[in-house]
């Protein structure tokens, strides 16, 4: 079933990216700028408490953190109309205020300065996700016991309904059920207890043995339930050049090592001069900790992003805006089916296990379409599941450009494919465009692997009005990729080879002594990556990885063909 998701907000582009994030999901729930559920919104079938949870008073507030070392994007944020929807306490701008300087090094450097405080804010948002959460564990029983435990559930689901979210998640079979009480707590259990005692006492045994013990004391030690409650996933928005997200990441994957870190990441654009001149510098440093620090990146790019936004949406100067709505119309689609789950795929950690078939390779692209903007809303055309998939799989309609319009991209492979379907979708009709498309051979696997697209299908907000029938999300993983990355290392190298502004990075500690070790093993990481997308295009890879262990990350992460524990299912 879904599960808590914190998200953490860093830097300029993340708090951009992460405000048009939330404003899309309060449309798609019905809530209010104000973070009140609108009187419409009561009957929605969704989950909220995936990304929002309820404060004393109802109203809803994201589990997000928000965090610059420059004031300007936050202090726009909390003076936007949207201003009382966050938690203020989840907000953190340097003291200082006057940001990185664009340089990665002093970036890395006060995120490691304000390690205390950004993780006191990190560790108070999860451990907020155990108090609001009971979680039971599987409980068997067999013929006549089996009907006193599901009278048992209907009890407690019918006291406590409600008053709290009761979800029951799935009756596997007459002789197992999960369930799960949201802000649960014991004065709502009681009822469950009443009718425990009434049972006959030749029963009692078996039924208590097979009940948490916690279910009968006096009180419930939340504690206990830690393993299981605390997020699932934590979302990471940040431009690849941004260092203190690049500290953050690692941090995480320190102390929240069984959790699933995945990140929202924008790589700037690889087309133009950048008015950054050390900007291969800190893209590859952070590029570093994307690889071995993070279980999924999904990779946008913003040379991608403003040629579909000149190409697709006809709008001859992109703003910022317009392409950050982008980003968020991929993330808010990439969960939807989370946030409206069924009886499938509603698992972010079983979506990106069969995405992710070994962990190194766990950088993902995205198509989406139809793409629409506000003056095209009343643009009608007709979309079916075929039309849908069939354009996911366009060049033009992907946001990783690398991935886009060269010829080598065009003889790379994918490794995996999967397309979240919206709308209202025949499950036959998916069948179909499946067998059209494996007929006409518009994809291109690798040969290790399972040849096939995987779908998901999803209900769309009943809240947001939308001029299309069916929309599609595609999440792949695909060996063109690599060539963003060789991308990355070869404007590395023009500055390195001349020595260019590495003076603005031995003024910080992790530089000092004239040490550039850091940006040497950066390097070999990265060629290490890019030549395993280049493996996974031989038939041989598997055979690759085993036969070549210096493959392996600096000795991080799994071996080639194993499965991330995180990502196990």
């Amino acid at each position: 079933m879904p599960r808590e998701i914190i998200t953490l907000q860093v830097g300029q582009c993340g708090n951009q990216i992460g405000m048009e994030f939330w404003k899309q999901l309060c449309l798609e729930h019905g809530i209010s700028r104000e973070g009140i559920l609108e009187d419409f919104a009561t009957q929605g079938g969704d989950r909220k408490d995936v990304f929002f949870y309820q404060a004393d008073d109802q109203h809803y507030i994201p589990r997000a953190l928000l965090m610059d070392l420059e004031p300007r994007v936050i202090n726009g944020i909390q003076n936007s109309e949207y201003r009382n929807l966050y938690n203020h306490e989840n907000v953190f701008i340097a003291d200082h205020g006057g940001g990185a300087g664009n340089n990665w090094a002093s970036g890395y450097h006060q995120g490691k300065q304000y390690e205390e405080d950004l993780m006191d804010m990190i560790d108070r948002e999860a451990d907020a996700v155990i108090v609001s959460r009971v979680l039971f564990s599987a409980i068997r029983l067999l013929g006549e016991q089996a009907q006193v435990l599901l009278s048992l559930l209907h009890v407690l689901v019918s006291k406590v309904f409600e008053a709290h979210d009761i979800f029951v998640v799935n009756i596997l079979m007459p002789s197992c059920a999960f369930i799960t009480s949201e802000t649960c707590l014991h004065r709502h259990l009681t009822p469950v207890y009443d009718a425990f005692l009434n049972l006959p006492i030749r029963m009692r045994p078996s039924i208590s043995k097979a009940l948490p013990t916690e279910l009968f004391t006096d009180s419930l030690d939340f504690d206990s339930f830690e393993h299981y409650v605390r997020p699932e996933v934590f979302f990471h928005n940040y431009g690849v050049e941004r260092c203190m997200g690049s500290y953050l990441l690692e941090t995480l994957n320190d102390r929240y090592s069984k959790k699933l870190v995945q990140t929202y990441s924008v790589f700037p654009n690889q087309n133009e001069t950048s008015d950054v001149v050390v900007q291969p510098y800190n893209s590859l440093l952070t590029l570093k900790r994307l690889t071995l620090n993070a279980d999924c990146v999904v990779v946008l790019d913003n040379t991608a992003l403003n040629r579909i936004a000149v190409e697709r949406l006809h709008i001859t100067t992109p703003t910022f805006a317009q392409t950050n709505s982008l980003v968020s119309t991929v993330m808010s689609a990439s969960t939807t089916t989370l946030r409206y789950p069924g009886y499938m795929n509603n698992d972010l950690v079983g979506l990106l296990a069969s995405l992710i078939p070994t962990p190194r390779c766990h950088f993902l692209m995205t198509g989406y379409t139809p793409l629409t903007v506000e003056r095209q809303a009343n643009v009608i055309r007709k979309t079916t599941v075929l039309d849908v998939m069939r354009r996911l799989l366009q060049t033009k309609n992907i946001m990783v450009s690398s991935c886009a319009r060269t010829k080598e991209a065009s003889q790379a492979k994918y490794i995996s494919i999967l397309n979240i379907i919206q709308g209202e979708v025949d499950p036959t009709q998916v069948h179909e465009s499946l067998q059209r498309i494996r007929e006409r051979k518009l994809v291109n696997f690798i040969e290790w692997g399972p040849a096939s697209i995987q779908v998901a299908l999803s209900r769309k907000s009943p809240y947001v009005q939308t001029a299309h029938r069916v929309s599609g999300l595609m999440l792949a993983s695909h060996t063109g990729i690599r060539h963003l990355f060789s991308k990355c290392l070869s404007q590395y190298e023009k500055l390195r080879k001349r020595q260019a502004f590495l003076d603005n990075y031995r003024n910080h500690p992790m530089f000092a002594d004239n040490d550039l070790s850091e940006f040497d093993e950066s390097r070999d990481i990265i060629e290490s990556l890019v030549d395993e997308y280049k493996a996974c295009e031989s038939p041989d890879y598997i055979k690759w990885g085993m036969e070549d262990p210096d493959h392996i990350l600096s000795g991080e992460g799994n071996a080639t063909g194993t499965v991330d524990p995180k990502l196990a299912v």
